[in-house]
């Protein structure tokens, strides 16, 4: 053999034994790397298995809850957050079902209260007060009618709805709902106005509403000045409000027990309602709102309708 051939040889059995050194190194750190990582965990879990072995008192259950705490954290949220989104939905769940089923036991109770009133019970649709805009539904674009009653009333056409509106609130806060009384009147086309019972803040003067935003004149009942203390009446054409309002219809007005009758009336509607009061579902209670609001509506439209000039 050549002294050339020599080299080589010695050169490939030196590269042979470095790779081994090599691979032998790496096996060796991966293996002290492991031992590592096992005795770790055992000297973690050793306080928990030396306490919950030396102690005769120690339960399974608060055995296994020390030794779920001991392990190392996993990488990721924890699991308790799921639980707690979990908890969330199924509360929100459970108000949902309850909601509905409060809807459907009122809807029930409102048709058999419709059924002796002779109406008949529509759960939700587009009312002709909405389509004809008046300011009730346009206080809010989600503003609308549910559980509709509709039929005739000594001789008119009537709407009994609820009426849900949103509030404008920045915090979620409760909603606007209250018991509507609505009367058409075909081709009576009644001025625009609002009649509700004044409050101290009505003591402001006009000039200032109207400067703050009022778009609506106050109109003033000389020949009924009790009614114009007890009742702030507004309106765009004060004119045809005033001549609207005959002093019949005014003095019964101001016999209404209670304070928070609102009137409102565009075209050939009338809306007559309380002022934030949902009706409970019960026959006598509805009656007698009925009984009520055709009253109030007759008082102020009837004189028009019939052609008579106050």
């Amino acid at each position: 053999m050549s002294l050339a051939e020599r080299h080589e040889t010695i050169e490939e059995h030196s590269q042979v034994l470095t790779s081994g050194s090599t691979e032998g190194q790496v096996s060796k750190n991966a293996g002290i790397h492991l031992k590592g990582e096992m005795f770790g965990c055992v000297h973690s879990l050793s306080p928990c298995l030396i306490t919950s072995l030396a102690s005769p008192d120690f339960s399974s259950r608060g055995s296994l809850a020390v030794l779920l705490q001991s392990l190392p954290p996993r990488p990721g949220p924890s699991p308790w957050l799921l639980v707690n989104y979990l908890v969330i939905l199924a509360f929100i769940g459970l108000a949902f079902i309850a909601y509905r089923r409060h809807q459907r036991r009122r809807a029930r109770a409102l048709k058999a209260i419709g059924a002796e009133l002779g109406l008949r019970l529509q759960p939700r649709g587009v009312v002709g007060p909405e389509r004809a805009r008046l300011l009730l539904f346009k206080f809010h674009r989600k503003a609308h009618a549910e559980n509709i009653l509709s039929g005739t009333v000594n001789g008119g056409e009537v709407l009994i709805f609820d009426y849900f509106c949103p509030t404008f609130a920045e915090e979620p806060s409760e909603p606007i709902l209250q018991t509507v009384a609505a009367f058409r009147f075909p081709n009576a086309e009644l001025p625009l106005f609002h009649l509700q019972t004044r409050t101290f803040l009505d003591k402001v003067p006009e000039w200032v509403r109207r400067l703050l935003g009022a778009r609506y004149k106050d109109v003033i009942l000389h020949s009924n000045p009790e009614f114009s203390r007890r009742f702030l009446l507004q309106a765009k054409d004060v004119n045809a409000v005033r001549s609207l309002f005959t002093p019949e219809g005014a003095s019964f007005l101001e016999t209404l027990a209670e304070t928070d009758w609102f009137v409102e009336a565009s075209g050939e509607w009338l809306l007559v309602y309380r002022r934030l009061v949902l009706l409970e579902p019960k026959p006598e209670l509805y009656r007698e709102f009925v009984t009520k609001a055709s009253g109030i509506a007759s008082a102020i439209a009837q004189p028009k309708v019939m052609g008579r000039s106050p």
